[in-house]
């Protein structure tokens, strides 16, 4: 639909009346309780708390090109597509390469509309991935730029959104070739495809101007939000370490109480911690709190067991902020004859694994992150190389929810830039997947790597600073390439010699990448049945230790601690 307001001709209009559990959608000039079409905003979490996260993966205006003056709000859209989230700049070829996917600029444009009572809140809009580099304007102003395709990233829209009318969300996308953007390599010569776009879901959170904070935004190491690690666990007990960040962005002090309660599956709380404090205005506080469980259900790859962590914020008695964090309680550990899951060693069958689909690209819904992680469960794996950057939430959510373990990745493929932005950038990327996923049960493994990458010795040493900065303690493990620096990593792959012989028995030792040597090792359903038999039998005899050295022997090598397909 298409309103002519005040002259100007807009694609869609729409207003967000938020005093109930949701957030209709309608066109502008119209009452809340009359929507047009039945578009909504969804609503996560009935505004408990005071806290509302609203989904924005619908109304969205799209043109392909770039366009002058498109980020002000009197722009005239009206030609433009209207598209929702995830989406992706062009529809693709079933198999495109690298020279023939769209490489260029795009815009989208949101209009929407908030209501007076919520004058008072911080407001964020969440971008949870934009391929590759990115601007974002509020009615005509510029409130952020980011660069990376593969991580989240948080705008602060408080005080700048109207209440007396239409707001215009414009964000002009790029996703052309970006030499300090990780992982920076042309295109032409990438070894997998960035198909440009909002191609992740993008929501809008209202908080009380007391609460919990988010990692992404605050920019704290080891910090933000809610981190949760278990120093110890056991089938008989478990101790949570719980840190918690809480902001108070009033002008004022205040005394806040913070309340955590673990929740197992049944919904029976198991361990609950409260403390108290105060927070000056404009600051932020971490309280650190620790939970007891007794007999806990320990996550598993077969039994992937998961709690939920409810943080809660009382300002004067009041409750003004809710978060909940799910967990996973479990202990890992690397020794030289492999992973170690609770004490047990577990030998690791996994695969490697990209974001892209025929035709929509990297544009996947959360209903396809999930049915990709259950089809590498049903197919016998336990693990899965998130290879080469860190996937989306909703992936991980899966791997979580199905049991697979992970090993997370940094942006990066057989490209270096020494320029300060890019090894900026790369440092940056570390820091945020940690942040985002930390909490994690089914991450096990940090490739704080760039993948098949010739960087430098002091790259290798920050990069794994950065990454135990982030995450204190003995349940930090990053990995690398042994020939590459790998005696800056905690685990490393390719630990062998040309002649099969061991450099290093005592180092934790995985293979990476494997199967992909002479025809027909990897082939298309499309080349008939005679090919995938021939498939099969050449795999069987690369795990029986007769293919590439560097794969260092697969099942063959009782030291290996596992591979990916």
């Amino acid at each position: 639909m298409i309103d002519n307001m005040n002259g100007v001709r807009r694609r869609g209009v729409l207003a967000a009346g938020l005093a109930g559990v949701g957030a209709a959608l309608v066109p502008a000039g119209r009452a809340a309780a009359e929507p047009d079409g039945g578009v909504s905003f969804v609503s996560d979490g009935a505004g408990q708390g005071g806290r509302r996260v609203l989904n924005c993966n619908t109304g969205w205006a799209f043109w392909r090109e770039d366009v002058s003056g498109a980020h002000m709000p009197g722009f005239d859209d009206a030609q433009w597509a209207a598209v929702s989230l995830p989406h992706t700049m062009r529809l693709e070829r079933k198999h495109p390469s690298v020279y023939d996917v769209f490489a260029g600029i795009g815009w989208y444009r949101r209009y929407f509309r908030l209501d007076p009572q919520d004058g008072g809140r911080r407001l964020s809009v969440v971008f949870d991935g934009v391929q590759t580099d990115c601007v974002v304007y509020l009615n005509g102003e510029k409130v952020a730029e980011h660069q990376g395709g593969y991580m989240g990233f948080v705008v602060d829209i408080t005080g700048k959104v109207r209440f007396d009318g239409d707001n215009v969300l414009a964000v002009r996308v790029s996703n052309l070739d970006e030499p300090l953007t990780p992982p920076g390599k042309p295109r032409t010569q990438l070894g997998f495809l960035t198909f440009g776009g909002i191609y992740r879901g993008v929501t809008l959170r209202m908080t009380n101007p007391v609460h919990i904070s988010d990692p992404l935004q605050e920019d704290l190491v080891a910090g933000g939000g809610v981190f949760v690690s278990y120093p110890k666990a056991t089938t008989l007990r478990a101790t949570a370490h719980v840190k918690t960040h809480v902001v108070n962005e009033t002008a004022d002090a205040a005394r806040i109480r913070l309340t955590t309660a673990l929740y197992d599956a049944e919904g029976t709380a198991v361990a609950h911690a409260t403390d108290t404090g105060t927070i000056s205005g404009k600051d932020g506080r971490a309280f650190t709190q620790t939970l007891s469980v007794a007999r806990p259900h320990l996550w598993h790859p077969d039994s992937p067991y998961l709690y939920r962590l409810v943080s809660q914020v009382f300002v004067d008695d009041r409750l003004v902020d809710t978060v909940t964090t799910r967990t996973g309680i479990r202990r890992i550990d690397y020794k030289a004859d492999g992973f170690y899951l609770n004490g047990e060693r577990l030998y690791l069958r996994g695969a490697n694994c990209h974001q892209n689909y025929a035709y929509i690209g990297d544009a996947a819904p959360a209903s396809m992150k999930y049915r990709e992680v259950l089809r590498l469960k049903l197919g016998g794996f336990n693990a899965v190389r998130a290879a080469h950057y860190p996937h989306d939430v909703a992936f991980l959510d899966a791997c979580d929810e199905l049991g697979l373990l992970v090993v997370a990745c940094e942006p990066g493929w057989q490209y270096w830039n020494g320029d300060q932005a890019f090894v900026s950038r790369t440092y940056r990327d570390i820091a945020t997947m940690i942040r985002r996923d930390r909490n994690r049960p089914s991450v096990i493994l940090w490739e704080t790597s760039l993948n098949e990458t010739h960087y430098p010795q002091w790259w290798a040493k920050e990069a794994v600073s950065v990454a135990h900065a982030e995450m204190p303690g003995d349940q930090m493990f990053t990995s690398a390439d042994y020939g590459i620096w790998g005696g800056e990593y905690d685990v490393d792959y390719k630990v062998v010699n040309t002649d099969g012989s061991d450099p290093a028995p005592n180092v934790p030792f995985l293979t990476r990448e494997w199967g992909d040597w002479e025809d027909p090792s990897r082939t298309d359903r499309a080349a008939g049945e005679s090919a995938m038999v021939d498939q099969v039998i050449i795999r069987q005899r690369y795990l029986n230790g007769d293919g590439y050295w560097d794969w260092g022997g697969l099942d063959a090598n009782n030291r290996i601690g596992g591979y990916f397909l």
